[in-house]
């Protein structure tokens, strides 16, 4: 399945801070979470409980999670899109590790974090089929609104 036709996540502005905070509050381990909206577009984030036995290097969702997510989406009227995480004093650079676990067909979002400080998230789009992460720039909307 190919990338949404932009190639650009769009980010709203409270899931900007939101990811930037959650992955400063869990350094100097890895943060993770859910990212619900469309393919283009993330409305939510999920902070969700890494349960990786190294949370410094790796990040693991539990099923329990897993589920919760998709009543969270399913009650919103969104869709799970992927999966955001940090990289704890390294680059926003998918690593072996993000490439066997990632969202297939979907988005993962990794946040940088040197000393505590979120630097700018970075968006890639995994195709299963090839097996690899594509780039995207992560551009933050002026204004995001969601009505039910």
């Amino acid at each position: 399945m190919e990338a949404p036709a932009a190639r650009a996540l769009r980010l709203g502005p409270d899931v900007d801070q939101a990811l930037r905070a959650h992955a400063e509050r869990a350094w100097p381990e890895e943060c993770c979470g859910a990212l619900l909206g469309d393919r283009a577009s993330v409305f939510v984030a999920l902070p969700l409980e890494n349960t990786a036995g190294d949370r410094r290097r790796g990040f693991l969702v539990s099923a329990r999670d897993s589920l919760r997510v998709e009543a969270e989406a399913e009650a919103r009227g969104l869709r799970w899109v992927g999966v955001y995480h940090s990289h704890p004093d390294a680059p926003a650079v998918p690593s072996a590790a993000d490439g066997s676990t990632a969202w297939p067909d979907g988005w993962t979002v990794i946040i940088p974090v040197r000393a505590g400080v979120a630097g700018d998230p970075r968006a890639y789009w995994f195709d299963a089929d090839l097996g690899r992460f594509t780039a995207a720039p992560a551009a933050t909307l002026q204004a995001v609104h969601f009505e039910r």
